[in-house]
């Protein structure tokens, strides 16, 4: 129950942390946590170990690195609705 809890405190500061970036004045601000989570998915997947076979192990790097970025994902998009904003169009 701890851990857990700890670990929810930290993706939610994570969370309003990358708000708080984007809304700064500087374009690359914003940019920081995804950046540090697209690096941290590209090293996961090279680190990924060998199979019996190479599409195996070629399968098991690249659903690494698409499951590694998940996170790059939601702080790219707490990025962009923070610099630009979404706006809601009628569909008429």
């Amino acid at each position: 129950m701890n851990k857990t809890l700890i670990a929810a405190v930290a993706v939610i500061g994570a969370l309003f942390l990358q708000a708080y970036l984007a809304k700064g004045k500087k374009k690359i601000t914003g940019l920081i946590l995804p950046g540090i989570f697209f690096l941290n998915s590209i090293i996961s997947a090279f680190r990924v170990e060998s199979m019996e076979t190479f599409s195996q192990t070629f399968a098991v790097g690249i659903a690494t690195f698409f499951v590694y970025n998940v996170p790059t994902t939601i702080l790219t998009v707490i990025y962009m609705s923070a610099k630009h904003g979404f706006t809601r169009r009628r569909r008429w």
